[in-house]
């Protein structure tokens, strides 16, 4: 079973600077981060699922609330949503 948290705080302070996906490890998940329009601002495919508040294009995203999903080319039909809410 995976586990976000449902805010942080990138600010460089070195607490909470990171939206952190506990996974199990062994298999490969895909984050994808919306914002409030459903524009995907940032998506990567790993065993780890890690977003730094920055779009995929390196670009800062602002304040606010963003939503995401998470699914596995591994595990057939597996599935996670929520919001976070990033504040800066």
């Amino acid at each position: 079973e995976l586990d976000a948290p449902n805010i942080f705080t990138p600010n460089d302070d070195g607490h909470n600077d990171l939206f952190l996906v506990k996974t199990n490890g062994h298999h490969d998940f895909t984050l994808e981060i919306f914002n409030k329009w459903g524009a995907i601002v940032y998506t990567v495919t790993a065993k780890r699922l890690i977003w730094d508040g920055y779009s995929s294009a390196g670009i800062k995203v602002p304040p606010g609330v963003y939503y995401f999903h998470v699914t596995s080319p591994d595990i057939k039909g597996y599935q996670l949503s929520g919001k976070i809410l990033l504040i800066r």
